[in-house]
């Protein structure tokens, strides 16, 4: 426990050196290359000063320094950040605070554009760290000892990712009513309830896509994830995968119903789909709390001091799973016995299969559930026969390896996700060329067989813009519903990502 606790302040600290930043972040910021710089103090004495001179598309940087104010970003669509943003340099999150004084500090209006951005910023003491109600990007954030660090609101969401939340007061972040997000490579912490939660308000518009994905969550005073019902189903879809879920004080993803918000482990019957793939569950006083339609596939659950898995009914599957040392492994749940494992999952000190542990190719890579292909790994997903367990992939080639662990101290070129990720009609991708020579970037469906050719040329070192994808080979045959796969390719290394096309 020791090794897996001071290697998480490590990340947590975010005191690294240029080499250990991943050279990717920066593709964030593409858009804005040659949009113009306000530095504040010296162009201006104060941020919300800084914003109000910014036009639209402008990056605002703010000099390190401890500053009290409560800001609010409206009618426009920049980046907001630390020297971190255009240095890369971590320690500049650390030394680039914004202190509420016990008020909301950010909040973000309706009226700004997606690619809004709040980076490499120190956010604390405040009732809320940001209170978004538009779609924008939180990156590399510390957010700290205020009510909620991120309160969702109508209409927001984005992508919330590399951020460390801790020590707040109320839930980590707080989604209500039409949320859509990405929430990746976070450490979320010893918050005073739980660290995500979830509110299922009555929605039928266009489905509402929420994934949360390899995050470490852990020492949270009530759920890790809580999804929180309202009665009737929802057009929501939930994809929880690869998320070090331990020691949180009630359930590591409790479902609870009719809106009430206190963990009661009722296991609640969640009609909207959850995907519960390859996660690590240790240490919960219980695992999984509810669900109707939730299929728990490749996940180890570990050291439960209650239940493991209780009312993962309905329509609900649970198949090739890890259960180990629960006080008790299943409580009214469809489990298919025969693809359960109760060995030792033999985990080391950072919750990772070790070489001897029965959960390695044990997994599924390819399973059907409710007449649907929901999971279709490719080989660039995982080493070896099949799918190991848990969350991370046992010897994983660092040049596939998706965890926070990996993304946030290895120095490759580095894709930044497609976003939206799930996606309906069109994604976009960001790039970087970490040396100038040939570069390509190509789609591949999950067997592995090239869809699509998005760059093939020569280009110099550098960040370039972002790509979209419309979901259609090089013929422009729309391609199915399913998991594919985009690729860079440069003459020293090759990096791939996942992403899910929905119809």
């Amino acid at each position: 426990m020791q090794a897996i606790t001071s290697f998480i302040a490590k990340l947590g600290e975010m005191k690294t050196s240029h080499s250990l930043c991943p050279l990717g972040v920066v593709m964030a910021f593409a858009s804005f290359v040659v949009a113009e710089v306000i530095h504040v103090p010296s162009d201006y004495p104060t941020i919300q000063a800084g914003i109000a001179a910014a036009a639209d598309g402008d990056t605002v940087l703010i000099a390190p320094g401890e500053y009290q104010e409560n800001i609010t970003l409206e009618n426009k669509t920049i980046v907001l950040g630390s020297w971190f943003v255009t240095t890369q340099d971590t320690g500049y999150i650390a030394r680039t605070v914004i202190d509420g004084g016990g008020k909301t500090i950010i909040t973000v209006r309706s009226t700004v554009g997606e690619a809004t951005t709040i980076a490499g910023l120190t956010l604390r003491n405040g009732r809320n760290g940001i209170a978004p109600r538009a779609r924008i990007r939180i990156l590399y954030n510390h957010i700290s000892d205020c009510e909620d660090a991120v309160d969702y609101s109508k209409g927001s969401g984005g992508l919330f990712r590399y951020n460390v939340v801790e020590r707040n007061r109320g839930e980590g972040l707080d989604l209500d009513e039409d949320v859509e997000l990405a929430v990746e490579d976070n450490i979320i912490r010893n918050n005073r309830t739980d660290g995500i939660e979830i509110r299922l308000q009555k929605y039928g518009g266009p489905r509402l896509l929420l994934a949360v994905r390899r995050n470490v969550i852990y020492g949270n005073g009530e759920d890790g994830i809580q999804l929180v019902d309202s009665p009737d189903s929802s057009r929501r879809v939930f994809y929880i995968e690869r998320n070090l879920i331990f020691k949180n004080a009630f359930a590591g993803l409790g479902c609870t119903g009719e809106g009430v918000t206190r963990e009661n482990y009722e296991g609640a019957d969640v009609l909207e789909p959850i995907y519960f793939l390859n996660n690590t569950l240790v240490g919960n006083n219980y695992g999984v709390t509810g669900g109707n339609n939730l299929l728990a596939l490749n996940n180890v659950i570990a050291g439960t001091k209650m239940t493991a898995m209780k009312k993962v009914n309905g329509r609900s599957l649970v198949a090739y799973n890890n259960f180990f040392d629960n006080g008790l492994d299943f409580d009214r749940c469809n489990q298919v016995d025969s693809t359960i494992f109760y060995a030792a999952p033999l985990l080391d000190n950072n919750y990772r299969l070790t070489r001897a542990s029965p959960g390695i190719d044990a997994g599924a890579a390819f399973f059907i559930w409710q007449g649907d292909t929901v999971l279709n790994f490719s080989r660039r997903d995982y080493n070896g026969a099949a799918p190991d367990l848990g969350a991370f992939e046992y010897e994983l080639p660092a040049a596939v390896a998706a965890s926070i662990f990996s993304a946030m101290t290895a120095e490759l070129p580095t894709l930044l996700s497609n976003y939206p990720n799930p996606f309906n009609n069109e994604t976009r991708i960001a790039y970087q060329a970490p040396a100038s020579g040939p570069l390509t970037l190509k789609l591949y469906d999950g067997l592995g067989r090239l869809i699509r050719t998005l760059v093939n040329e020569e280009k110099p070192a550098g960040v370039y813009s972002i790509v979209s994808w419309d979901g259609r080979d090089d013929q422009g045959v729309a391609m199915a519903a399913g998991i594919y796969f985009f690729e860079l390719q440069t003459k020293s290394s090759r990096v791939s990502q996942k992403l899910f096309l929905l119809r």
